[in-house]
Parts: structure tokens; C-alpha cells; sequence
């Protein structure tokens, strides 16, 4: 009874440390209020920024793929270091582009930030999920919440300090840092339960088969690739709308004021509906919440 008493305040609080790293490793969706300052800086054109963007989600989601594998080779705790560090040096040296070539900025925030928070993203989600058989989704929809939500808060506070006395330079050292910061701490914190952890278990509710496959056999099935396609063309739709908010709204004669804020809007729906869904997983299932979900989409 005990031990079941510690593993729910632990694995909540985990919760806790999980969400809160998200939110930083969110400052990623920010971009349509991060890139505002290179335009007129810079004389970088929309498109050379829009595809900052797109190396920036290549690497987030190559970055992914190297968690896993660090991950499991090095342990999650020095998988959230390296991203720690890696996000942060992006971030920091993109405080320090000159403008002589937008090809820097691909590498500093596109590779670098892409990569770590990529990293991080992954590590942090398995990690903690691993707390919350019972209620994957619900745990899943939190740690998103906070990635979602980053625009908001993060974005909104990046725009104020642009337009303040502390110019964008300053502003991206002080987000690498934070970044940093907060990613090495939840490092240091988030470990995955023992063998011997003692974890309620989810009631079923749908008939399910489970099976483990290798790499190999997993990319001969049919339902991969259904999944994967499915995957790119709800990413694709999300990211594009994403890194295209600020822009959109400033297209139909919104003000600059109020283009952040609808950004912020965007934010705060993106971060709910990726709750709202969690929780609706656990309570309907796979198949009627993705169902419910597209439909709405």
C-alpha cells in the first residue's frame, strides 16, 4: 500500500517536470514570431524563412529517431542532457547570425534547436508515459499540452522582449539559456519506472493484439506505412498552419498586436485539444477517438 502511494506522487509529479519541459521545448512552434526580426534585419525573404522552418520539423522529427536510440544505449537522463545542449548552443548562436547567409540560420535553429528539442520531445514523452499505463492518454495529452501551449507563452513573452529595450539578439540568448536550463533539469529528474514498480494497469477497451516486431518486419506491414502516411498528412496540415499563423493573420489587414495574440489563440487550442484527446483515448479507445478527432478536424 505504501509503495503504491509513493509511485502515484511520484509519477505525478513527474507529470509536473515532464509538462514543464515540454512548454520550453515547445518555444520550436514559435517561429512565426520568432522569425520577425530577420526580414527586416536581414532582408531574408519569406520563403528562405519559411524553409527554415521546414529543416528545423526534418530535424525535430531526425532528432526523434536519435532519442530513442541514446536513449536506449546511454540511458533517458544523458539523452535530455544532450538535447539540453544542443538546443541551447542553437538558439545562442543564432543570437549571434550576421546576415551574411541565410544557410547559418538552417544550421544554428534549424539543425541545432531542431535536433536537441527533437530529442527531448521523444525521451521525455516515452519516459514519463512509462509512469501511466492506466491513463496514457491523459499523461500524453498533458506533456502535448505544454508543447502546444509554448506559442503562448513563450512566443508572446519573445515578441514583448523584441519590441522592448532588449532586442532580439538578447532575447534568444536568454530563451537558449532557459531552454537549456530547464531541459538538463528535467534530465537530472525523469527516470523510467523499475521492473519491479509497482503500476496500475489500463482496463481494455477495445480487443487488441500485442505483438513485438523487429525494424524489419515492422516496415513490411501495410498498417506502418497506412499509419505513417496518415501521420505526414496530419503533421504537414499542423505544421504548415503553425509556422504560417502570425503571417496569415497579418495577410488579412490583422495588426501586429493582434496577430501575436491570435497566435496565442492557436496556442491554447493546439495545447487543449491534445488534452481533451488524451483523456478521450482513455475513456473511448484508439479507434472512436480518432474517429471523433478526424471528423472534427
Amino acid at each position: 500500500m505504501k509503495n503504491t502511494i509513493q509511485t502515484t506522487n511520484i509519477r505525478w509529479f513527474y507529470l509536473a517536470v515532464g509538462t514543464f519541459a515540454m512548454l520550453f521545448a515547445g518555444i520550436l512552434y514559435a517561429w512565426s514570431i520568432l522569425k520577425a526580426p530577420f526580414s527586416g534585419e536581414f532582408g531574408w525573404t519569406s520563403s528562405e524563412l519559411a524553409f527554415n522552418f521546414t529543416v528545423t520539423m526534418s530535424f525535430f522529427c531526425m532528432g526523434g529517431l536519435l532519442g530513442a536510440q541514446i536513449s536506449k544505449r546511454m540511458g533517458s537522463r544523458f539523452a535530455i542532457l544532450v538535447s539540453g545542449v544542443l538546443a541551447a548552443g542553437g538558439f545562442i548562436l543564432t543570437s549571434l547570425l550576421t546576415g551574411s547567409s541565410v544557410f547559418f540560420l538552417y544550421l544554428t535553429y534549424g539543425v541545432l534547436a531542431g535536433l536537441g528539442i527533437g530529442i527531448s520531445y521523444n525521451v521525455v514523452v516515452a519516459t514519463v508515459s512509462a509512469w501511466f499505463p492506466d491513463q496514457k492518454g491523459l499523461c500524453s495529452g498533458c506533456l502535448m499540452m505544454g508543447f502546444g501551449a509554448s506559442a503562448l507563452v513563450l512566443g508572446n513573452w519573445a515578441s514583448a522582449m523584441f519590441d522592448g529595450a532588449i532586442g532580439w539578439r538578447k532575447t534568444y540568448v536568454i530563451l537558449g539559456l532557459a531552454l537549456g536550463v530547464v531541459l538538463i533539469l528535467a534530465g537530472w529528474i525523469l527516470k523510467r519506472p523499475g521492473a519491479d514498480q509497482p503500476l496500475p494497469q489500463a482496463a481494455a477497451k477495445e480487443s487488441i493484439q500485442i505483438q513485438d516486431f523487429t525494424t524489419r518486419q515492422m516496415l513490411r506491414r501495410p498498417s506502418f506505412w497506412m499509419a505513417f502516411l496518415y501521420l505526414v498528412f496530419l503533421s504537414a496540415v499542423g505544421s504548415s498552419v503553425i509556422s504560417f499563423a502570425r503571417d496569415l493573420a497579418l495577410s488579412v489587414g490583422a495588426t501586429a498586436g493582434l496577430a501575436t495574440s491570435l497566435v496565442g489563440i492557436l496556442s491554447i487550442c493546439n495545447g487543449l485539444g491534445r488534452m481533451v484527446t488524451g483523456a478521450a483515448f482513455d475513456a473511448l479507445g484508439r479507434r472512436k477517438t480518432m474517429l471523433l478527432a478526424n471528423g472534427l478536424t
